[in-house]
């Protein structure tokens, strides 16, 4: 197993442990512990991909396992905070539908018939806001232990719905490879 395939391992395995915490009692150090795990998913995502190309260990393996390890680790995180009322059932809804469909379903058919999916700068502006608001909420679920914001989770609820839309705009590339090549 080379280096790439283990960093994306250690982001599947990320997951659980993610919910573990924030299932857990709500303290500063449960939500630093989630905080933590989230940068280390987000650089081992960074990572996994750079030094396979870099060492040119690109893999068949690696090809499939990187968007699995990113849906369940997202949405593992998604839906963990979905049930302390973080993240709005429509949001975690569409994130899931999104995140499966297209990394799961399409990105691979795309791969099969050899198209190129020019759809990288709305999923990149969807990763970022992923990871932004993560740890928004991380930060936040700490925050409410110590002091009153009356705002904040609407704060959250309504950055969780634009980056909602930003996903449904990142698909659209991705559908529309596939309908002109069925057109």
């Amino acid at each position: 197993m080379n280096l790439p395939i283990k960093l994306t391992t250690l982001r599947l395995l990320l997951s659980p442990l993610f919910a573990f915490f924030v299932f857990i009692e709500n303290t500063a150090v449960s939500s630093g512990l989630c905080l933590l795990l989230v940068i280390i998913a987000i650089y081992s995502d960074i990572m996994d991909g750079h030094i396979a190309r870099a060492r040119n260990q690109i893999t068949i393996t690696g090809k499939l396992l990187d968007p699995i390890a990113d849906v369940a680790f997202y949405i593992t995180a998604f839906s963990a905070l979905f049930f302390e009322g973080w993240i709005p059932a429509a949001v975690l809804f569409i994130l899931t539908m999104r995140e499966i469909s297209i990394n799961i379903i399409i990105r691979p058919l795309i791969s099969y018939l050899s198209l190129n999916p020019q759809a990288k700068v709305f999923g990149k502006i969807k990763t970022v806001l992923q990871c932004i608001l993560l740890i928004a909420v991380l930060f936040a679920r700490a925050a409410i232990l110590y002091i009153h914001i009356p705002s904040l989770q609407l704060i959250i609820h309504i950055t969780a719905y634009f980056l909602a839309l930003i996903s449904i705009l990142s698909a659209i590339p991705y559908i529309m490879i596939l309908h002109k090549k069925r057109g």
